[in-house]
């Protein structure tokens, strides 16, 4: 986990799609502070130059910070292209692929501090009836028992905040949200256009002035945002910690893969 140098992108509403963070995401993120001790908090910048790494049909392992849980033929492999990565494989006909960190540092409820999340993506098949991934920030539940994502194309039971492609509508992100025994509440309905084979940056950023989460597409906010309230008796799941999140399910479709470049995130506590 290491701190990548500078950001890139510039103007509020031009998409940046380098290999880097987001400028328009990460502005005023105390980042390196957290990282070399000034602040408390808590700042992750996963390359996976490590893995995590798993088989088939694992029920769950813990490498490198990450619970892993993959069904019959479904992996979690590194990516050997220049620049490295992480490649969660579903197998076909309902079987599931997820990895989620061992630790959940982080909390989005008013009264805390900003949090930052970015990851970068990229997937080889993009249609309807093709697997559906989830990624973002979800609790501690153990993976191999309820899935991030479902085999109808909808999240897990879960509490969860971040970005879903549903194999109901294959080629789209939707910013989604959901507290265990709630329902999944939909911020922005086919939010972020995916295209095969080409990486994406997708982005969350909650500010404590405002209390509003908004999401990103390569850096560029998108309309619609999520008010957060307290802890208590709500839809959205303010009153737990998350961690890093990320799975897949090949429902009523083919295996396919979800490649992460890496994922990046801070909270000052």
């Amino acid at each position: 986990m290491t701190n990548q140098v500078g950001y890139a992108g510039g103007g509020t509403g031009t998409e940046d799609t380098s290999n880097k963070p987001s400028r328009n995401v990460w502005k005023g993120s105390p980042f390196k502070d957290i990282e070399d001790g000034y602040k408390g908090g808590t700042a992750i910048f996963e390359k996976f130059e490590h893995g995590p790494t798993a088989p088939a049909s694992t029920t769950t392992t813990a490498g490198h910070g990450w619970r892993i849980s993959t069904g019959t033929a479904a992996t979690v492999t590194t990516d050997a292209a220049q620049g490295g990565g992480v490649i969660l494989t579903t197998g076909a006909s309902n079987v599931q692929t997820a990895m989620g960190a061992l630790s959940q540092p982080f909390q989005i409820t008013s009264g805390a501090k900003d949090l930052w999340w970015e990851a970068r993506v990229e997937f080889d098949l993009v249609a309807d009836n093709e697997p559906s991934f989830f990624i973002g920030l979800g609790d501690s539940t153990v993976l191999s028992t309820t899935k991030p994502v479902d085999n109808d194309g909808t999240v897990g039971d879960l509490n969860m905040v971040g970005f879903l492609r549903s194999e109901l509508d294959g080629d789209v992100f939707d910013t989604t949200y959901k507290a265990n025994g709630v329902a999944e509440v939909v911020v922005g309905a086919d939010a972020v256009t995916v295209v095969a084979t080409t990486a994406v940056k997708i982005g969350m950023h909650f500010d404590s002035g405002t209390n509003v989460l908004t999401f990103y597409k390569n850096g560029v906010a998108l309309a619609d945002t999520k008010t957060i309230p307290d802890g208590g008796g709500t839809d959205f799941p303010a009153d737990v910690t998350l961690g890093l999140i990320a799975g897949g399910v090949s429902g009523s479709g083919n295996a396919g893969l979800m490649t992460i470049s890496w994922i990046r995130a801070c909270q000052e506590v």
